[in-house]
């Protein structure tokens, strides 16, 4: 579904990405992880448009992405959340979600998603809360359903759990499940291993900018470079 190749990114004279090549398959769960400062959000970053690599390409689905803006990524079916949900402070729970629909669909259509996809994350009642209002928490999900509306086939999901309890936890990776039974591929970045490792398919290790292990959960915990830069005794 997306294919990253040779991908490299400066800030100045620091090397985040060095020579980055990964891929990600369609209707898998992809973790992507690593300490803080891997460039793992910058990785995000660049996919979804927000950052231009100094050198690289990136293709969804065999076309090449790497120079398109953020709309136009969107629009081709990729959507991404951020660590720092970025909402419509000033606007209701109900705008913001609507907003990402219109990406999509018509002004009637996009109504119907919005009330479909609020829904599903059971978060009605909150329908005329204004964004600044809102838990930790409660920001995640609407952010998690703004992205949803737009009907991405890549769902980029930036450190979901921040701001949850593990009953809460729990929750979210029922929702993430149901997701995937959409049809709907994800790349998530999370830092919470003991339980993003339940759901996930394959996982790729960032350390230093360079890509230092990728396999299969029970693989990634047993790799001795994995366990020496990032997982610890």
């Amino acid at each position: 579904m997306l294919r990253v190749v040779n991908l490299t990114k400066k800030f100045g004279n620091f090397v985040v990405l060095n020579d980055i090549s990964f891929s990600i398959e369609e209707n898998e769960i992809l973790g992507l992880i690593g300490p803080n400062g891997s460039g793992k959000t910058t990785m995000f970053n660049i996919i979804s448009g927000l950052l231009s690599p100094n050198s690289g390409k990136i293709f969804f689905g065999g076309r090449e992405i790497t120079k398109l803006s953020p709309n136009d990524i969107c629009k081709l079916g990729i959507a991404r959340t951020f660590q720092i949900p970025r909402l419509f402070e000033n606007l209701s729970v109900e705008e913001n979600i609507f907003l990402g629909a219109l990406a999509k669909y018509d002004i009637e259509k996009a109504k119907e998603k919005t009330y479909e996809i609020m829904r599903f994350f059971g978060i009605e009642k909150l329908r005329e809360t204004k964004a600044k209002y809102l838990t930790s928490g409660d920001r995640k999900l609407v952010e998690l359903s703004r992205a949803l509306a737009t009907q991405p086939k890549l769902l980029l999901i930036d450190e979901i759990f921040y701001g949850f309890n593990p009953r809460e936890i729990d929750s979210v990776l029922e929702f993430l499940n149901e997701i995937l039974k959409m049809g709907i591929t994800i790349c998530i970045i999370e830092h919470r291993l003991k339980q993003i490792m339940k759901i996930l398919d394959r996982v790729i290790v960032l350390c230093g900018g360079r890509i230092i292990a990728n396999g299969k959960p029970e693989e990634i915990c047993s790799n001795k470079e994995v366990i020496k830069h990032y997982l610890g005794s």
